[in-house]
């Protein structure tokens, strides 16, 4: 019983994440190249040919790896690619705060400036993946029904686990300081 209800907990869990890439991604390819293009340059972080690159390419991978985890398709690979999209998006956004900027986060349809909620969304979302990933994406998986070994074996999945728990932690606590010293920066500027 308990066995069970964990299994539909990480089905849950991968769903999710899966869903939130999907729609990403989708909401992406609609809203178009340059408008997405628009929202990577106001990061201001890479070149403008390689930000062209990125906003043709992104939101595929994020299409391609929700599908592959609503599906349960090579479940721990896709796994890891989500685990990474939502390591770079917590950067990016971090990055863009800390330098004080109000751009648009490109995350959906709709023009959302950053904001430390994107962050802590992300942050939320890797932790969800790290289940999935230790239990091989729990129940209803296409993985479970291919005759071939889809999973990585089981030391490189150890040992994936312990390194993906220690990356949230480590972004966990690096957010949660960043956070706290510009809160208090603020409060000092405005004092002054």
């Amino acid at each position: 019983m308990l066995a069970s209800l964990l299994l539909f907990s990480i089905l849950l869990c991968r769903i999710l994440t899966g869903a939130t890439l999907l729609l990403a991604g989708i909401s992406k390819i609609r809203i178009g190249h340059n408008r997405f293009l628009q929202a990577i340059m106001g990061y201001d972080l890479i070149p403008k040919n390689v930000a062209s690159i990125m906003a043709r390419f992104l939101p595929w991978l994020e299409l391609i790896t929700g599908s592959m985890l609503l599906v349960g398709l090579y479940v721990q690979v896709a796994t890891l690619i989500a685990f990474g999209l939502f390591l770079l998006f917590c950067g990016v956004v971090t990055i863009s705060l800390l330098r004080g900027k109000n751009n648009d986060c490109g995350c959906f349809r709709t023009i959302t400036p950053v904001q430390w909620r994107l962050v802590f969304r992300n942050v939320f979302l890797m932790g969800l993946l790290i289940p999935v990933f230790a239990f091989k994406g729990g129940i209803i998986t296409i993985d479970n029904w291919l005759p071939i070994q889809t999973t990585l074996n089981d030391p490189a999945s150890t040992q994936g686990l312990i390194i993906l728990i220690l990356i949230l932690g480590i972004v966990i606590l690096t957010i949660l300081l960043v956070h706290r010293y510009i809160h208090k920066h603020v409060k000092l500027l405005k004092a002054t």
